[in-house]
């Protein structure tokens, strides 16, 4: 047996696992209010672009809405994930929360993963100014074509991109893996890593 195998096998790779958009469908609700807010009748397919300014929106508007969700409506944000899958994967990686926020919402996101089942897992808020790129993790499932632009720069990580509109210019690489949600992106990762046991078992 390979004792560089082994050993690679014992290197648990790391995971940064995104919330908004990712485990959280926040985008449909956010369409909703800025509907009402606006007096227009657009839906999640029309946000084509991370600003949302495809539906006249701008950086500033978009995080102010996103907050007001989060403060005011974080009960009705749907989980998107699996609670089984997620621990399973816990068993073949270091897995963290990653999410990029203000901390004004991390009291609401807690509530949020409890009720979801998730407090068990550690949370890393982001600042929203910094490129996730650069944190300490070797795989992200994320929802962010910013991030992509950016991994794509960095051959060592590897990025699961959930399909979501505002992300469809993001081309697939050797490093870009376009998933259509986020179980999708669980499932390679544990048959992945399920795989390279079995090798390693066979040697």
């Amino acid at each position: 047996m390979s004792y560089s195998k082994i050993n690679e096998a014992c290197k648990r790779k790391k995971i940064a696992l995104d919330v908004d958009g990712t485990l959280a469908d926040v985008g449909s609700l956010w369409i909703q209010s800025y509907n009402k807010l606006k007096g227009t009748s657009y839906d999640v397919n029309d946000m084509l672009d991370w600003n949302h300014e495809s539906i006249g929106s701008n950086i500033s508007e978009m995080h102010d809405l996103y907050i007001k969700i989060w403060k005011d409506h974080y009960n009705g944000i749907k989980f998107e994930g699996d609670i089984c899958r997620i621990k399973e994967l816990c068993r073949h990686y270091e897995v963290d929360i990653v999410t990029s926020r203000e901390y004004d919402t991390a009291y609401e996101l807690g509530i949020w993963l409890e009720k979801n089942g998730l407090s068990w897992l550690p949370v890393v808020i982001n600042n929203p100014n910094k490129d996730k790129s650069l944190l300490d993790y070797d795989l992200y499932i994320d929802d962010s074509p910013i991030l992509a632009e950016n991994i794509d720069k960095n051959k060592s990580k590897l990025l699961y991109i959930v399909n979501r509109p505002w992300n469809r210019n993001v081309e697939e690489t050797g490093n870009i893996i376009r998933v259509e949600g986020v179980n999708e992106a669980l499932d390679m990762l544990i048959e992945k890593s399920a795989a390279m046991d079995l090798e390693i078992a066979n040697e």
